[in-house]
């Protein structure tokens, strides 16, 4: 039977989660769920269940643990990327919808249930993407970190350089999503997201950012269900709130829902195609991903694809 819980990180400083174009002076404001998944499977490794929990995830039957995103919350809004079918309403003359990238949960669930927003109620905040309450701050900042790099071969060498971080607010942190095939797993995977609150996740990690006060677990957000294999096969539409790439038993409509693909790869490795959060699948059953092979034959290489994803209500036609 599967269970799902969220996990909060409480940072204690910076965090930094590496962008597309690989440039030191930007950051993405999200940590992508591969990414996390592989640091999940470092910390379940030192923990001495690495090997059981590689099995697991490669078990013909789908994965026992899968995880979205990391996502920012503020206080008790918990940000996310909406579902494209229902992202940006339709166009308004005070705000302007479709420059936020993030949104809270509790707007996506007045989407889902029909309801309009007031537009005197929201605004989007330039610098980090957030849609937040008129006059409220967004939960983080994007801040630029002076440093210099220092040869100690070549006295007088030294390499000045910004690094651009995510700076959070007062009670404000990053939230994931975590659901579980198997109540084996709980104890252990929650060791290991307190283990990396510890070590630290993300970009700079040897200077001490990406590491977190607290880490707390509470349950699913809002009226809302993570599919899941007992969700039966009939057809319905996927949001996804991790990345995603498809298993050859998933059965995706193409031709329906609202997607879009971005490129994963890092230095020394092969990059691959994956539908980012906030896309809307069509299918019969439930999406599940896969790991991606990397093809490195000296040191094996995966990549998380799996798919954490909500069912939406149907569409309702007149």
């Amino acid at each position: 039977m599967s269970t799902a819980f969220i996990v909060r990180f409480r940072p204690s400083g910076p965090w930094r989660f590496g962008n597309a174009a690989g440039a030191r002076d930007k950051t993405d404001s999200i940590g992508h769920s591969d990414t996390l998944h592989a640091a999940l499977h470092w910390a379940v490794k030192r923990l001495g269940r690495g090997d059981e929990f590689a099995a697991a995830q490669a078990a013909e039957a789908g994965p026992a643990v899968r995880v979205s995103s990391l996502y920012p919350f503020g206080g008790r809004t918990l940000y996310i990327a909406p579902p494209k079918t229902h992202w940006p309403p339709e166009a308004s003359a005070r705000v302007r919808w479709k420059a936020a990238r993030l949104v809270p949960l509790s707007v996506v669930e007045d989407l889902l249930s029909g309801k309009a927003l007031a537009e005197d109620r929201w605004e989007v905040e330039p610098r980090s993407g957030c849609l937040v309450s008129s006059g409220a701050a967004a939960p983080f900042r994007i801040a630029l970190r002076r440093a210099a790099g220092v040869d100690r071969a070549i006295p007088g060498r030294i390499e000045p350089h910004r690094t651009a971080c995510l700076e959070f607010g007062p009670n404000a942190g990053l939230w994931c999503a975590v659901v579980l095939e198997s109540p084996e797993w709980e104890s252990t995977v929650k060791s290991a997201f307190r283990m990396l609150a510890d070590s630290g996740l993300g970009g700079e990690r040897s200077i001490g950012w990406g590491q977190a006060d607290a880490v707390e677990f509470g349950a699913f957000p809002g009226n809302l269900t993570p599919t899941t294999p007992a969700a039966g096969q009939q057809t319905g539409r996927h949001w996804l709130w991790s990345l995603y790439h498809p298993a050859a038993a998933d059965q995706v409509d193409w031709t329906q829902g609202h997607y879009a693909a971005l490129t994963r790869g890092s230095h020394g490795s092969k990059a691959i195609q994956m539908l980012e959060e906030g896309s809307v699948l069509s299918a019969l059953g439930t999406p599940q991903g896969r790991l991606v092979d990397l093809g490195d034959v000296e040191t094996p290489q995966w990549r998380s694809g799996f798919a954490v994803s909500v069912t939406l209500p149907e569409e309702v036609t007149a």
